[in-house]
């Protein structure tokens, strides 16, 4: 699992903090909070496994929120084909 490695790399030898690592987004702060269970007891984790599962967890909730927010955009064409998207497309740039 590289990115476990990452983390600890950017927290230890460029001494990020672990409130600067949940700043780079949802991936970081898991990771983040993975490692200090490592040195903490406290945390909430135990195991790669565990860390991996919650990962999924948190990216799909974040995923669902996206598509939240797009759909209330009445802006945005949702198409179904290709040949929708280019019908779209060449409507736009008036071809």
């Amino acid at each position: 699992f590289g990115m476990i490695d990452e983390v600890r790399n950017l927290h230890t030898r460029h001494g990020l903090s672990y409130e600067r690592l949940h700043q780079f987004g949802l991936e970081y702060r898991v990771i983040g909070e993975y490692i200090e269970k490592m040195s903490n007891v406290k945390c909430q984790m135990s195991n790669v496994s565990e860390l991996s599962q919650r990962l999924k967890w948190n990216i799909h909730g974040f995923a669902r929120g996206q598509m939240t927010w797009f759909r209330r955009d009445k802006e945005i064409e949702w198409v179904r084909s290709i040949d929708e998207a280019r019908d779209l497309v060449s409507r736009f740039l008036d071809l």
